[in-house]
């Protein structure tokens, strides 16, 4: 049975030339004899040609080291592959490729011997650096819209260069497409319903989004150790976090309206000497205390803050000052006794009249 391949392990960290598998003795041992089997056979056929050519000797031979020198000249030029220290090459060996074997020859950092006819090309460049890629994702929640803003990051795994480069150019947008699908999946419906999650059940459970992202394109499933995702591009993923987590703005409102009202609440329970809102709503319904006085505390609380969101609060008041009327004249004393009496006599009718008591009608 035919068992998948598995890319092997390779810290992310460390992206060098000896974790790549290639024959390393036969390419030095091929880079230091070409110049000397060059140069031998311009010899061996310089002389042939002279002797086709009925011409001396030295002509012959001479030209025929100097195309050999020649020939060996490329051909050492040829026989080194240079990197930088965060760059890698391919190359392809069309030798290889006639005897049924993987043509793609990778190169890491450094100075490295190869064969002088394997093809190159500046598109198989690649640099080992870790890439970035921020992705959003706009999830509906039961209470509203959520956007998901965070990053991964990326780098090719010096072992699978060749699948790299065949899939460079969709790693990133596939990626961030499988992370937006799981985050939607993840904070989709809970226990199986139809409904999608609440909007505070999903900013709480921010830490096992994390997680799960993390297992599935890091770490793997099944204790693999290599996601599915790395396996397909070729790359290794350094993390995969959610950062921020903004709901819409109405609901940003709604939430701070909820979250300003908890706290006046409490503000206004401590003002009567009570612990917690719902200690001095029982003291308001076993008579210790009245709603008015309730939610005269509360507008002042609120005007105190600067939360009174509109309304004009205006607290007058007013001191009559009866200082001084031993001083009044006798007729203006008379005219004020006389007012006086008039709102007794009218405060006596009107309770009467709210005590069942009608005055007389005019017939």
């Amino acid at each position: 049975m035919a068992t998948a391949h598995v890319p092997p392990q390779v810290d992310e960290l460390v992206q060098t030339d000896d974790l790549v598998k290639r024959d390393r003795f036969g390419r030095a041992v091929v880079t230091w004899s070409s110049p000397v089997v060059f140069v031998f056979l311009g010899y061996v056929a310089g002389t042939f040609t002279s002797v086709l050519l009925h011409l001396p000797y030295f002509i012959g031979q001479s030209l025929g080291l100097t195309c050999g020198t020649y020939a060996a000249g490329i051909a050492l030029s040829r026989s080194f592959v240079r990197n930088d220290a965060t760059i890698a090459f391919i190359t392809v060996n069309p030798l290889a490729s006639l005897f049924g074997k993987n043509p793609l020859v990778v190169y890491g950092p450094g100075t490295h011997f190869c064969y002088w006819w394997e093809q190159r090309s500046a598109d198989n460049v690649v640099s080992l650096v870790e890439a970035t890629e921020p992705f959003t994702a706009v999830v509906q929640t039961g209470s509203g819209t959520v956007t998901f803003q965070g990053s991964t990051r990326l780098r090719p795994n010096i072992c699978e260069l060749h699948q790299f480069i065949s899939g460079a150019a969709a790693a990133a947008s596939n990626i961030t497409g499988l992370i937006i699908a799981h985050i939607v999946g993840f904070t989709g419906a809970s226990d199986g319903g139809n409904k999608p999650k609440p909007l505070l059940e999903v900013l709480k459970n921010i830490g096992g989004l994390n997680d799960e992202l993390r297992k599935e394109f890091k770490e793997g499933r099944a204790g693999s150790k290599v996601s599915d995702f790395e396996r397909r591009f070729g790359v290794i993923v350094g993390d995969t976090t959610v950062e921020k987590i903004l709901p819409s703005e109405d609901v940003q409102k709604t939430m701070s309206a909820v979250t300003e009202s908890e706290v006046m609440d409490t503000m206004v329970a401590k003002s009567f000497g009570c612990a917690s809102y719902e200690e001095l709503v029982k003291k308001v319904e076993d008579g210790t205390f009245n709603w008015a006085t309730v939610n005269q505390v509360r507008t002042q609380k609120m005007a105190a803050s600067g939360n009174l969101q509109g309304m004009d609060l205006k607290d007058h008041t007013f001191n009559l000052n009866v200082n001084g009327l031993d001083q009044l004249s006798p007729e203006a004393a008379a005219a004020f006794a006389s007012v006086l009496g008039r709102f007794e006599t009218f405060k006596g009718t009107r309770g009467k009249g709210a005590g069942g008591n009608r005055p007389n009608e005019r017939r």
